[in-house]
């Protein structure tokens, strides 16, 4: 699971980027968890919609879980919360 937090910005990007790369490296289906993210924007929104991409491109299994409402909010008004695999969290278990 990956969890960016904070923002997601110009100045965060390729940190980011560079760590989904050695992920998407290993093959392994990968589940991104938004939920810690204050801010994004259209470069974050561009390199998720990369990592989809290239994800789809191998094969890999990817999944998002969505961000506070201020961040699901901007994927809803550009269209990408309908183009993107995002699901709901997985219930917590029972104590």
């Amino acid at each position: 699971m990956l969890v960016p937090v904070g923002e997601l910005d110009a100045s965060t990007v390729l940190p980011f980027e560079q760590a989904v790369t050695e992920v998407v490296r290993r093959g392994r289906p990968i589940v991104l968890d938004l939920d810690s993210l204050t801010f994004i924007d259209s470069c974050g929104l561009w390199s998720i919609s990369l990592i989809h991409s290239a994800c789809k491109e191998r094969g890999i299994g990817i999944c998002l879980w969505p961000g506070p409402e201020h961040v699901q909010h901007v994927f809803e008004v550009t269209g990408l919360y309908d183009l993107l695999p995002f699901t709901a969290r997985f219930p917590e278990e029972a104590p």
